[in-house]
């Protein structure tokens, strides 16, 4: 399977998740960077005059709001590449779910190597294999009863079908579908 070049394959998902990453990840900032600041300032009212002071802690200030939004958007993008990976497999899923419930049967999920989700896009796949099993068991049942009808038709027509003969096919048309739990 080929790389995707879109990374927002799932927007609405991604910008969640995406968001969820950055204000976890700006509150540890947040509170890792006060304490280093409340601390830094400690050192440094200690050591230092009042006014160098308060020139340092300009300067410190300056710095600390320069980095702040390439800090920001170093977030932003990481957490953009991160729900990527998540969300790619996702859409895979769904799509494939998609395929499936408009009768599709012969497409399996395919995700790429290292991809989140990959054991349970196999599950998946094995439970399609499994489902189409059971339709293509129940589509030869069928096509084996129509035949029999076909026979008994004819048999009909010349007067020679048996009670018991119809009994019979439509005994074996009650168990079509009895793989399934509706």
């Amino acid at each position: 399977m080929q790389r995707r070049k879109n990374y927002l394959v799932k927007a609405t998902y991604q910008f969640k998740y995406a968001a969820l990453m950055v204000f976890s990840i700006l509150f540890v900032v947040a509170v890792v960077g006060w304490n280093l600041y409340y601390e830094a300032g400690s050192i440094i009212l200690e050591k230092t005059r009042t006014g160098d002071v308060v020139d340092l802690v300009t300067k410190y200030n300056q710095m600390l709001v320069r980095s702040l939004p390439m800090i920001l958007l170093a977030v932003i993008i990481v957490s953009v590449f991160i729900s990527h990976e998540v969300a790619g497999p996702l859409m895979h899923l769904e799509n494939g779910m998609i395929r499936i419930a408009e009768g599709d049967l012969t497409q399996k999920v395919e995700l790429r190597k290292g991809d989140e989700f990959k054991e349970i896009a196999q599950r998946f796949n094995s439970m399609l294999d499994d489902l189409k099993g059971k339709m293509l068991s129940d589509r030869e049942h069928l096509q084996r009863i129509i035949f029999k009808l076909e026979d008994m038709k004819t048999k009909i027509g010349q007067g020679v079908a048996s009670k018991e003969e119809i009994d019979a096919l439509v005994t074996e048309l009650k168990t079509l579908g009895t793989g399934f739990k509706l």
